[in-house]
């Protein structure tokens, strides 16, 4: 069954959509219930998710029909945690201008800040550029991708990696560091 709707959803069936709306909707619905008690965020997703699944399968993008169910959850989950980041994004609180905020590290520990310069050398040239495109200059794993000749998805695990890298460097430096008084 999934490899016709595929096959008839590619030659432009509208009637096929629907049926790939009655199947998967109630399933996609179920799938992020099960990861959140926010019933809007559960229409949202599943709405956004039939949406993504329509408009990759028209331009061709599952290259298995067989794997269509696959494909779908997939969908689901990344349309799922795009959801939980904005969401995120909209509860944050914005920073108040009388907020007391301790002296920055350079001032603190400049053991630490050596430390860190060193271990950020250390890294490869390549994550070196991406923190910096990155932490420093703004840039989006999108933008830097296209800079570097990389897909989007390693310019995110380089830099994951590379900060996990430093994080288990530093962590026992700043352990080991008087804390400041406050």
């Amino acid at each position: 069954m999934t490899g016709t709707i595929v096959t008839r959803i590619l030659a432009g069936e509208s009637s096929a959509e629907t049926e790939l709306v009655e199947c998967f909707q109630p399933r996609i619905r179920a799938f992020v219930r099960a990861r959140t008690s926010n019933p809007e965020m559960v229409e949202d997703v599943a709405q956004n998710t039939i949406i993504a699944v329509i408009c990759a399968l028209r331009e061709g993008k599952l290259r298995d029909a067989s794997a269509l169910s696959a494909f779908v959850y997939g969908v689901a989950r990344n349309q799922l945690a795009d959801a939980f980041r904005g969401q995120g994004r909209e509860n944050a609180e914005p920073l108040k201008d009388d907020q007391d905020f301790p002296a920055p590290a350079a001032e603190q520990e400049p053991e630490t800040m050596e430390t860190a310069r060193r271990e950020i050398e250390a890294l490869e040239p390549t994550d070196r550029r991406i923190l910096w495109a990155c932490l420093i200059d703004g840039y989006k794993p999108g933008e830097i991708a296209a800079a570097l000749g990389l897909s989007p998805e390693m310019v995110r695990q380089r830099k994951s990696r590379a900060l996990k890298r430093l994080v288990e460097k530093l962590a026992p430096v700043s352990r080991n560091s008087p804390r400041p008084r406050q």
